[in-house]
């Protein structure tokens, strides 16, 4: 950052982020949250910050406590000016996307399917409206679902791990908006294993493809066999997948 005049004595400067919250009552807040900074250098008109970030979050402030999906950040600087007078100015830089973790959301850990980078901060980071969301459907008991990969801590390009290559199954994924979500369905018998709860579907469908190929071939060219297992078994499946799907794009839980 550039300062005027040059000669003036840069004695603090802080970094600090606000941003929209909600209050208990549904009126509109804002709250702050101060940045942290190694130091700070002032020469010759230019202030450099080295090493900002967050630091240490804890619970209490609102604008993370609410899961704020865009926030500010800005720079305030004091200086001591050469007529003696030591005035302090606020300048905004940009307005950042905070991505926050859904896969610490208490119940989560039985909605997914899967991890990466677990040494590298995981990969269901999301912004607020996405974390927000995966929330109020987590809380739902009676909503059989599981997702996977969000986002990397950062954001960014997935890579596979532990080379630099990006994964081509994730052209997305860079923002915390997209998430992997499996199909859902129901357990036809003892060993095909379903996806209303945390065991998953452990052959990655191979058993409802096996179903879905048995109902076409029990099939005539002239009339459907609706009564063969394997065709109400496939059928019922896709009701139940659509039937989910409109639970968690819809605003009705159940």
């Amino acid at each position: 950052m550039r300062y005027l005049p040059a000669n003036a004595q840069i004695t603090a400067v802080s970094v600090f982020t606000d941003g929209p919250t909600s209050s208990n009552s549904g009126s509109p807040s804002t709250a702050t949250a101060t940045l942290t900074s190694d130091q700070f250098v002032a020469a010759n008109g230019t202030i450099t910050l080295t090493n900002v970030g967050f630091g240490l979050l804890t619970s209490g402030n609102p604008l993370w406590d609410n899961k704020a999906s865009s926030v500010r950040v800005g720079v305030k600087v004091t200086a001591h000016l050469p007529d003696g007078s030591t005035p302090d100015r606020t300048v905004y830089l940009e307005k950042v996307v905070p991505l926050y973790n859904a896969g610490e959301i208490a119940g989560a850990a039985g909605h997914r399917y899967g991890n990466l980078f677990p040494t590298l901060g995981s990969d269901g980071w999301s912004t607020g409206d996405t974390y927000n969301f995966i929330s109020q459907r987590v809380a739902s008991s009676a909503l059989p679902w599981l997702f996977n990969d969000v986002s990397r801590e950062h954001g960014g390009v997935f890579h596979n791990v532990p080379s630099a290559t990006p994964d081509p199954m994730h052209h997305n994924h860079r923002w915390g908006l997209e998430m992997d979500v499996r199909y859902f369905g129901m357990a036809v018998s003892a060993n095909q294993l379903g996806l209303n709860g945390a065991s998953g579907e452990n052959d990655q469908g191979t058993h409802r493809l096996a179903a879905l190929t048995a109902a076409r071939n029990a099939q005539t060219a002239v009339t459907p066999n609706t009564s063969d297992p394997n065709w109400v078994a496939i059928v019922q499946w896709i009701k139940d997948n659509r039937n989910v799907l409109d639970c968690l794009t819809g605003s009705n839980l159940p």
